[in-house]
C-alpha cells in the first residue's frame, strides 16, 4: 500500500464512508440505482480491507496514534489505534457488507421509492463511519460527535418504512436517545472540567494524579457516562426503545441496530471508562458493581421478556438485551478476564 495512503488510512475510511454517503442521492439521480448500491457496498468492501491492514499493523508494531493534520495532542484530534480499535474495525466492515448485500434485493420495495432507497443508503454509510470513527477516536468531543451522527442515522433507518409503526417507535427512539445523550454530554463536560482535556491519554494522565481530590465530582461524571450510554445500548432497565425500534423497522436496519449500532455505543464506554479514566481507578469505584448488577437483571429480564413475545423480531430484540447483560457483567467485573469475555460476546453477537 503507498505510504501516503497507509500514513493516513485510519482517516480515510471515515473520511471516505462519510463522502460515499453524500453522493448516494446523487449517483441515484444521474445514474442507475444499481450503480449507487454497488458503490455502497464496494466502499464498504474497501473499509473492511482498510480494517485488516491497520489491524495487521497493530498486531506487528502495537499500538500507535495518529494526529489528524499533523496538529499533536491535545491541540489536534488524535486517532488511538490498538487491538480494540482495529478488532472493531474488522467486526463492522464484516457485519456491514453482508447486510447490505442482503438489502439490496428488496430495498426499494421495502422503502417504498428509490429516492428513499437512496437516502436510506447515505443514512446506513454515516452510521458504519460514525461507528468506525467511534473505534478509533482517541478524544472525548469526536466520542460525542459519532455518538451523535450514529444516533440520528440508527433513527432514520429505523424509519425508513415511513409507516405510522416505525415512525412512532422511531420518535420514542429518539426522545430517549437525546435524553441518553445529554447525560453523555453532561458527563464530558465534567470530566472537562476536573482535568482541562478532552483527550483521552492527557484525561487519564490528570486523573491518576489527582482523582482522590475530587472521587465525588468523578463518580458522577461516571454515572452519566453509564446511564448516557445504557440507554444507547439498551442496557436493562434503559432499554425500553428497543424492542418497538428493532419490531418496526425493516430487517437490515434491525440487524444494524442489534450487531452494530449498540455496540459502538458499547465500545465508546469502554474506552472512556478504561482508556481515559482507568482500570485501577474504575476498580476503585462502586461503577462496576453497578454495572455487573445491571448486567445480571439484564440477563435474566431479557430472557424471560424474550420467552413472552409471539413475535420474533420482538423475541429477538429482548434476546439482545439479554446479550448486552451479558457484555456489562463483564465490564463489571472489572478484570482482564471480564473484559475479554465481554468483547468476545461484542464479536460474536
Amino acid at each position: 500500500m503507498p505510504g501516503a495512503i497507509s500514513e493516513n488510512l485510519a482517516v480515510l475510511i471515515v473520511v471516505a464512508l462519510l463522502s460515499t454517503a453524500y453522493i448516494m442521492p446523487l449517483l441515484t439521480k444521474i445514474g442507475r440505482f444499481r450503480v449507487a448500491e454497488f458503490f455502497a457496498v464496494f466502499m464498504l468492501a474497501l473499509a473492511l480491507s482498510g480494517g485488516v491492514y491497520l489491524a495487521r499493523e497493530i498486531l506487528h508494531n502495537g499500538a500507535f496514534t495518529y494526529a489528524v493534520g499533523g496538529w499533536p495532542a491535545p491541540w489536534g484530534i488524535e486517532l488511538s489505534l490498538d487491538a480494540v480499535s482495529g478488532l472493531f474495525l474488522i467486526t463492522v466492515g464484516l457485519v456491514a457488507t453482508p447486510i447490505l448485500l442482503y438489502a439490496s434485493v428488496d430495498l426499494v420495495q421495502d422503502v417504498g421509492s428509490r429516492s428513499r432507497a437512496a437516502w436510506f443508503l447515505t443514512l446506513f454509510l454515516l452510521l458504519v463511519a460514525a461507528l468506525c470513527g467511534l473505534g478509533i477516536t482517541g478524544d472525548l468531543f469526536n466520542i460525542y460527535v459519532m455518538v451523535e451522527v450514529a444516533t440520528i442515522a440508527s433513527c432514520a433507518i429505523v424509519a425508513a418504512q415511513n409507516d405510522a409503526t416505525s415512525v412512532e417507535a422511531t420518535f420514542k427512539y429518539l426522545m430517549l436517545a437525546t435524553i441518553g445523550s445529554g447525560f453523555v454530554l453532561l458527563a464530558i463536560g465534567f470530566l472537562f472540567v476536573l482535568t482541562g482535556n478532552l483527550n483521552m491519554n492527557f484525561i487519564a494522565q490528570e486523573l491518576a494524579a489527582s482523582w482522590q481530590n475530587y472521587p465525588t465530582a468523578l463518580w458522577v461524571s461516571l454515572s452519566f457516562f453509564m446511564v448516557g450510554f445504557g440507554v444507547k445500548s439498551a442496557l436493562f432497565p434503559l432499554h425500553v426503545w428497543l424492542p418497538d425500534a428493532h419490531s418496526s423497522a425493516i430487517a437490515p436496519s434491525s440487524a444494524m441496530l442489534s450487531s452494530l449500532a449498540i455496540k459502538g455505543y458499547i465500545i465508546a464506554l469502554l474506552k472512556v471508562f478504561y482508556v481515559a479514566v482507568g482500570a485501577e481507578i474504575i476498580t476503585r469505584l462502586p461503577i462496576t458493581n453497578i454495572l455487573a448488577v445491571l448486567g445480571m437483571l439484564a440477563i435474566i429480564a431479557g430472557a424471560l421478556f424474550a420467552l413472552a413475545q409471539d413475535e420474533l423480531k420482538r423475541r429477538l430484540a429482548f434476546s439482545t438485551v439479554s446479550q448486552v447483560g451479558y457484555i456489562f457483567l463483564g465490564i463489571g467485573l472489572g478484570n482482564i478476564q471480564g473484559l475479554t469475555g465481554s468483547f468476545m460476546h461484542i464479536l460474536s453477537h
